[in-house]
């Protein structure tokens, strides 16, 4: 919801968050979202979201209450265009 509400950048398409994985420590925090769109589109808005990080942090330590603030490293999530991409080969052998 952060993202969506709060980022103003053209650049950013359709983004869902799938998952986080942070490091024991807390230091990182590695952020998979899938994106809809072109390649060029998924692109634009991952390199959006990247360009964001200092303004996605500072708002996530307004609201958490932790000592310091995972670094994020947002990866395209693939496993929603595998899952087309078999659904698509499925539909074909009907």
């Amino acid at each position: 919801m952060l993202v969506s509400t709060t980022m103003n950048d053209p650049r950013l398409g359709f983004v869902t968050i799938i998952s986080v994985e942070t490091t024991p420590d807390l230091r990182h925090a590695k952020v998979f979202v899938s994106l809809i769109g072109s390649e060029e589109q998924r692109n634009a808005s991952l390199a959006a979201l990247k360009s964001a990080v200092p303004f996605l942090r500072t708002k996530i330590s307004k609201g958490l209450r932790i000592k310091r603030v995972p670094a994020l490293h947002f990866a395209i999530d693939e496993s929603s265009l595998r899952g087309a991409r078999i659904q698509q080969l499925l539909g074909s052998l009907v």
